[in-house]
């Protein structure tokens, strides 16, 4: 049997593949760093619909105040605080799902396993560059100012600014906000529970400048006439709080116009919602906006209305 035939050695050497140049900028910009965070924060809520929208509106609280009590925009200590907040409950991917939904009171053992999530969340960012000063006021943001907090017992000044920051804005938009175990308190009723608190577990300091910030938070943008009662008034608010979250995921960015517990016009045009309204011989509804940001603004136009 004659012998098999060897393959010839391939001897062919080909040029390496011309990739397409990176034109990929190697700095990202802040805003994008941002926004990226942002949504990977609307990833994170897709796991909880109930707290949908928390970090983002605790990002606008925590910001608000940090103005108020001297952090300068674009700094690092605004830039750790924002990210801080949008990112403070990341932790809580650690946590099971049957302890972050339980409608009744938690175990000591399921209460020490939710503690774990602000030192989880700072693990999870500390070494990622860019979130170490963020990393730092999550992992402090369950500290009290008496020194009864966790997971280290700080107290005072121990505490990071961003922390005792967070901390107001945090408890107070969770306050405000329906939960599993409790339906939201009115607006009037949590910023009470802050200054009932106020010294132990929250900075004094920090609860004067959030005092300062709810005048512009939750003053009404423009009201229609001046007959309003204030039944209506307190059923109006009543109503928004209990409806605040749907409104801000089913109608982003628009203009509405309540009264009583009823929505009369809605549009993304002020003027046109005003229109709206008193065509339907509605004289005296409250105008307000679906979103913090959206309601800075309506805050300005007041001024002139």
């Amino acid at each position: 049997m004659p012998p098999r035939r060897q393959p010839k050695e391939h001897k062919e050497h080909r040029a390496p593949l011309q990739l397409p140049p990176d034109e990929t900028a190697r700095v990202i910009d802040e805003d994008t760093y941002d926004q990226t965070l942002e949504a990977l924060v609307n990833a994170l809520d897709v796991r909880d619909r109930l707290s949908e929208g928390h970090s983002a509106r605790v990002a606008e609280y925590a910001l608000d105040i940090g103005r108020h009590v001297g952090l300068q925009p674009r700094t690092q200590a605004w830039q750790d605080l924002k990210r801080a907040a949008l990112l403070h409950d990341v932790g809580e991917i650690g946590v099971s799902d049957f302890i972050l939904h339980k409608p009744g009171p938690l175990t000591p053992e399921e209460w020490n396993e939710l503690k774990r999530h602000s030192a989880i969340g700072y693990e999870m960012l500390r070494p990622i560059e860019g979130l170490a000063g963020a990393a730092n006021i999550i992992y402090s943001h369950h500290e009290r100012f008496d020194g009864k907090g966790y997971p280290r017992g700080l107290a005072g000044d121990e505490i990071p600014l961003g922390a005792r920051i967070l901390t107001v804005a945090d408890t107070f938009e969770a306050m405000t906000s329906d939960r599993p175990y409790r339906r939201a308190l009115l607006w009037d009723a949590a910023k009470q529970e802050i200054v009932r608190n106020s010294g132990t577990q929250f900075d004094p300091r920090v609860v004067d400048a959030f005092l300062e910030c709810c005048e512009g938070w939750f003053r009404e943008p423009h009201r229609l006439g001046t007959r309003v009662s204030p039944g209506d008034r307190r059923r109006e608010m009543a109503w928004l709080t209990a409806n605040r979250r749907d409104l801000e995921i089913r109608h982003p960015g628009q203009w509405i116009a309540v009264h009583g517990d009823q929505i009369v016009a809605m549009d993304k045009d002020l003027a046109t919602v005003i229109r709206k309204a008193e065509a339907k011989g509605v004289e005296d509804a409250l105008i307000v906006a679906t979103r913090f940001k959206d309601c800075q603004a309506a805050i300005q136009v007041a001024q002139w209305l």
